[in-house]
C-alpha cells in the first residue's frame, strides 16, 4: 500500500467541494492542512489524480505525490501527527 500527499488549489472559492472531500475520506487519511491530505491506497498516483478530476473544475490544480518514510513536520495537531507516525513512518 502506498501513501500519497494530495494537495490542490481550487479556483472557485464559493463552490461546494464536499464531493471531493467525501472522496478523499474513502481512504485511510489525514487532513493535514487546509488544501493537503495524506491518503493510503493500493492505487497509483495517476489513478488517484484521474478520480479526483471528477470532483474538481478544469481550472483547478491538483498534485498527487507518493511519500517516503523520510518525512518530518511541525505544528500539526497531535491527531494528525499521530496518524502520520502510524501510517507514514511505519514500515510499509
Amino acid at each position: 500500500m502506498s501513501t500519497y500527499i494530495v494537495t490542490y488549489d481550487l479556483s472557485a472559492p464559493a463552490r461546494d467541494y464536499k464531493r471531493l472531500f467525501d472522496y478523499l475520506k474513502t481512504y485511510p487519511y489525514a487532513h493535514v492542512v487546509e488544501s493537503t491530505w495524506v491518503i493510503k491506497t493500493y492505487k497509483t498516483a495517476a489513478t488517484v489524480r484521474d478520480e479526483i478530476a471528477r470532483y474538481v473544475d478544469s481550472n483547478d490544480k491538483v498534485l498527487v505525490i507518493q511519500t517516503t518514510r523520510n518525512s518530518a513536520w511541525i505544528g500539526l495537531p497531535d491527531e494528525v501527527g499521530n496518524w502520520l507516525k502510524q501510517h507514514l513512518l511505519s514500515a510499509a
